[in-house]
């Protein structure tokens, strides 16, 4: 019997937790993980679609001499200092990233293969997935929700960051209020892993019934 087909879409805000919760649906169940982030950096690589014109825009000075590598904390801090540099990254990285995305999606809803080694789930996971059209294309929105104090204290920890750069950040991204607006479904992380894991498995099987 072939598995039903299921596209996830995973956002919320810097510091929610997505990346936990997509490694927590992964543990739970067959599914393939498409990470805008890790997809936008493999581009960026020598060679990758989006390498040459991000040098033009941003200048040499982002590549690493030692390997050609582009730096991209040289080119994070360079788009945080200017804020028109933020909408001049995402008119080069983000149309190919969503065009990926949708290949992706279409790739696994006419896959024709009917085995148990088949992902079950296919889940995308991006901070700005409401800016795109791509939750048109998915069966379900679950928004990562955390209090903004836990994901100051995460990018603190994680990222080295001062609180004044983290509530920046946040103030850039899109509403607590616009995120639910636009779900289908709600993940908390801020109230323990058992609360999060708990949620994930009762919308997970809610999902296959």
């Amino acid at each position: 019997m072939q598995n039903k087909k299921i596209v996830i879409g995973v956002t919320g805000g810097v510091g929610s937790g997505k990346t936990a919760v997509c490694n927590t649906i992964a543990e739970e169940v067959n599914a393939k993980l498409l990470i805008a982030d890790d997809m936008a950096n493999q581009l960026m690589l020598p060679g990758g679609l989006t390498y040459h014109a991000l040098i033009e825009a941003f200048g040499r000075d982002i590549v690493r001499k030692d390997d050609g590598y582009i730096d991209r904390k040289i080119l994070a801090e360079r788009v945080f200092e200017n804020g028109g540099s933020t909408e001049t990254i995402n008119k080069i990285v983000h149309p190919i990233v969503i065009d990926q995305i949708k290949k992706e999606i279409a790739a696994f809803r006419y896959a024709t293969e009917d085995n148990d080694d088949a992902p079950e789930f296919l889940v995308i996971e991006a901070a700005l997935l409401l800016d795109t059209d791509i939750p048109e294309l998915c069966d379900r929105m679950w928004y990562v929700f955390a209090p903004e104090s836990v994901r100051i204290a995460r990018l603190v920890e994680s990222r080295g960051y001062s609180e004044e750069k983290c509530r920046a950040i946040i103030d850039k991204q899109r509403s607590t209020g616009e995120f639910f607006a636009a779900a289908t479904d709600v993940i908390p992380t801020g109230y323990g892993f058992r609360v999060t894991a708990d949620r994930i498995r009762a919308l997970i099987a809610e999902l296959r019934g």
